[in-house]
């Protein structure tokens, strides 16, 4: 629905548009196999009969079910630390499910600018997804790097140098927020996020040394190394 593909003809029932049609002559021929194989199998079933289907296939997404009943899983406990994560290596989906499955409970977006082109990573999309989800989301765009301090990083060295002042420009002037961040972690356990996969690699690490010492907690990267 997102590109164009699909339209809601109903709440249970979606159709292909004139685009999806002109898609599905470009598919390989095997994903067109399966494709048509999947609608063979399930496309007879009820809505519900097909949750049916996922839910005794695939009792881990029952964790989430609206109807507390039909939950053969419990959500992962862990203790509060500062979580880290960068969204770099995945889709919207298995974002979500690595949170999940870490227990996690609210994202800490740490984005200047919380803008992607990846679906599922904007501001306001992830806060949806989120909301769905009973995750938490809140957003500190004051203790992200601007784009424009961004540009045009192309070595080592410019990237120590872009940390060197996020350190020394940046957080000393954050001390409210990261005060506000550090009771967040404590509160309940909560993954500061951003794009880059290697926590070396971005400005969550050192935003990550200066909350813990404040929430008196560990740090631990989740999603990497992979």
């Amino acid at each position: 629905m997102r590109d164009g593909y699909l339209i809601e003809s109903d709440e249970n029932t979606w159709t292909l548009t004139e685009l999806g049609h002109e898609a599905i002559l470009r598919l390989p021929l095997d994903v067109l196999r399966n494709s048509r194989e999947i609608v063979r199998l399930y496309s007879p079933l009820t809505s519900q009969q097909l949750l049916d289907v996922v839910y005794s296939r695939h009792p881990w997404f029952t964790g989430k079910a609206v109807r507390e009943t039909r939950r053969a899983v419990t959500q992962p406990q862990v203790s509060p630390a500062v979580y880290t994560i960068g969204y770099e290596r995945f889709l919207v989906d298995g974002f979500m499910d690595e949170l999940l499955r870490c227990g996690i409970q609210r994202i800490i977006d740490v984005r200047n600018n919380p803008a992607s082109r990846r679906y599922g990573f904007h501001g306001s999309t992830l806060s949806r997804i989120c909301q769905s989800l009973d995750l938490e989301y809140q957003h500190f765009p004051s203790v992200g790097i601007p784009a424009l301090e961004r540009s045009g990083l192309g070595d080592t060295a410019s990237y120590e140098g872009l940390f060197a002042m996020y350190e020394s420009g940046i957080l000393p002037a954050q001390g409210e927020v990261i005060a506000q961040i550090a009771t967040l972690l404590v509160e309940k356990p909560s993954a500061l996020m951003c794009m880059e996969a290697d926590p070396d690699s971005c400005h969550r690490l050192r935003l990550a040394k200066a909350v813990a010492p404040v929430a008196n907690l560990p740090i631990v990267h989740l999603g990497w190394p992979r």
